[in-house]
């Protein structure tokens, strides 16, 4: 199984914040950013959320942590 913690693209921000049963941490492939609509900078998007909507179960942007 490809989980988000051992790609190249995940960070962990913190093994303590849980929110919403899920540890804190985003996703920095190029196809996760977003644009802030307040102050216009790009943001990394929460992992969780590229998983169920965009990466898919099938890990599609996946790259292995070395």
């Amino acid at each position: 199984m490809k989980l988000c913690r051992d790609c190249l693209h995940c960070e962990v921000l913190s093994r303590w914040t849980i929110f919403m049963g899920r540890e804190h941490s985003l996703c920095f492939h190029p196809e996760s950013y977003r644009s802030d609509i307040v102050n216009g900078k790009r943001e990394a998007t929460p992992a969780w959320i590229m998983r169920a909507h965009r990466c898919g179960d099938d890990a599609r942007w996946f790259e292995e942590k070395e």
